[in-house]
């Protein structure tokens, strides 16, 4: 998966055979619902040519507002469950890209280039872009993130992610919703450990149909 400290640490621990248990408990979970907005990582980008792997699981859902887009109209959190397997790596010069593919189920693709700190610094600061979208529907979102990361320690970092993006079409007569949110998380592990994250997205202009509603998450994933 990667090379030099981590090829070693990776021989010595073994989670390259953890990989098809993971991905099969993974796969094996199923949802239905929208798109998910989880971040699940730091202001740090990747080094040049060096891999990371996550399986992670949560709940998306309404916290706030009225849920109508399946039977009557009810309020309070009505959390989907679902998993998500992704891929990111280092390109060099700061950049890493990655895919992430959900149950909800969705696909998306990411990339991001780290302006402030480096792989050691305790503030780490990235821009990104994604671009996802939700099957069958083909609701599709582009999102303009920024990754801020704290590090105490070299195992443990902190970050939010403070994002702005588009979702459209959301039906046949509402086709573009700003959108506004973020996602805070903690990360314990250097080259394998855990995430927990909450993520919450609202919109940025008034809302014409009760079928789209502002969204809450929270997931916890298993980077190698």
């Amino acid at each position: 998966m990667n090379t030099g400290r981590r090829d070693e640490w990776f021989a010595m621990t073994g989670p390259k055979q953890l990989r098809p248990l993971l991905v099969a408990i993974a796969l094996s979970l199923s949802a239905v619902g929208c798109l998910s907005r989880s971040a699940m990582q730091t202001g740090r980008a990747l080094p040049d040519n060096t891999g990371e792997f996550l399986v992670s699981g949560g709940g998306w859902g309404t916290m706030f507002g009225t849920f109508c887009m399946e039977g009557p109209c009810s309020s309070g959190y009505h959390p989907y469950p679902y998993a998500q397997l992704g891929y990111r790596r280092g390109v060099g010069n700061g950049w890493d890209l990655g895919i992430r593919a959900t149950s909800l189920p969705t696909l998306l693709l990411e990339a991001k280039r780290q302006v402030i700190g480096t792989q050691r610094s305790t503030f780490a600061l990235a821009l990104g872009v994604s671009l996802s979208t939700h099957f069958p529907t083909f609701a599709t979102e582009l999102a303009l993130p920024v990754y801020i990361s704290v590090h105490p320690h070299k195992i443990v970092a902190v970050y939010l992610v403070p994002r702005v993006s588009l979702l459209g079409p959301v039906s046949r007569d509402h086709y573009v919703t700003p959108l506004g949110g973020g996602s805070l998380g903690v990360r314990i592990g250097r080259y394998m450990g855990v995430m927990v994250e909450a993520t919450s997205v609202f919109h940025l202009a008034p809302v014409p149909e009760p079928g789209v509603v502002d969204s809450t998450e929270f997931t916890v994933g298993f980077f190698f």
